[in-house]
């Protein structure tokens, strides 16, 4: 498996392989950001699989995107302060993987550029989409911000 310890009990990753690895490697939660990469929860038996399906543009396109990651690190955050082992992925584990993993880490009260920092140690190469970075650098205002304006909600499954 492709992943880094970003945090404890938080990994960002590409793309899984299906199967039981996940649950075996101690995982309870599988994040899947890459609107491409969307297969059915039974793919990954015994994890909660979390959709966040995102896809990697820059430029204004990309703020709804972003608005999808604020309510998956609202959900992502909530598990994990419940304990649950997080594993953040997307096609190559860089950008929206990141940006969702970067805004969890501030629910769970890191700063900003703290949080970029963490992601971008964990994964080389990871937030180069600028506008998910200038995102996660701008931090809660911007979350708070898209969550007074949207009403969505991030599907999850159980296997």
């Amino acid at each position: 498996y492709d992943m880094h310890r970003v945090a404890p009990k938080i990994w960002q990753g590409s793309f899984p392989e299906a199967g039981s690895g996940l649950k075996r490697l101690g995982f309870d939660v599988l994040v899947l950001c890459a609107q491409e990469l969307q297969p059915p929860a039974w793919t990954y038996p015994g994890i909660v699989v979390v959709r966040a399906p995102m896809d990697d543009i820059a430029g204004q396109s990309a703020l709804k995107h972003c608005n999808v990651a604020v309510y998956a690190s609202a959900y992502v955050a909530r598990l994990h302060r419940n304990g649950a082992r997080v594993l953040v992925t997307c096609a190559a584990g860089r950008n929206r993987s990141g940006l969702v993993t970067a805004l969890t880490l501030q629910r769970l009260g890191w700063k900003p550029d703290a949080s970029v920092h963490a992601v971008r140690t964990a994964r080389k190469n990871a937030l180069t989409n600028s506008a998910f970075e200038h995102f996660a650098l701008q931090g809660r205002r911007l979350i708070d911000e898209a969550t007074a304006i949207n009403s969505g909600a991030i599907p999850v499954e159980r296997a």
